[in-house]
């Protein structure tokens, strides 16, 4: 079954709706935060590509809020929450793992000339993320995400 399907599949599971809480489980303020730090360390367990997608998609919703304060609105980052729940369940929701990083990461420089000898789009975004991502939160994992998808070239 293909991603979407997945993600299909679970939006029209109606005990998926009944058993989400109806609010995230911390504050908003510290919503994005939280689900960066979760969606990197299931990109890293995984390498899932709907969870390559978790990881942009905080990426861009941290610049878009960033830009934009009041597009961060209660519903919005409800949306973003249920979204966050259905990807998570799509991808057979694995206990969450957090793991060290596995080997010393590359310098951002050395990811950066893979990424662009990669012919894979989905390659040059992750990368791009998780060298802004890292900017913002300073977790190492980003650096270390990007320096495995972008040697191997492929998502």
């Amino acid at each position: 079954m293909s991603p979407t399907a997945r993600l299909r599949a679970v939006a029209a599971d109606l005990g998926f709706a009944a058993t989400l809480p109806t609010a995230p489980p911390v504050p908003a303020d510290q919503l994005l935060a939280q689900l960066a730090r979760a969606a990197i360390d299931l990109y890293q367990q995984t390498g899932d590509f709907t969870v390559l997608h978790m990881v942009t998609a905080t990426h861009a919703a941290r610049v878009l809020f960033g830009a934009q304060p009041q597009l961060a609105a209660p519903r919005a980052l409800q949306t973003l929450w249920t979204a966050y729940g259905a990807a998570y369940v799509a991808v057979g929701a694995p206990a969450l793992i957090a793991t060290p990083p596995s080997a010393p990461a590359r310098s951002w420089s050395e990811i950066f000339d893979d990424a662009i000898a990669s012919n894979d789009d989905h390659v040059i975004k992750m990368t791009y993320s998780c060298f802004s991502e890292d900017a913002h939160y300073g977790n190492p994992r980003y650096r270390m995400v990007a320096s495995r998808l972008a040697a191997a070239g492929t998502s």
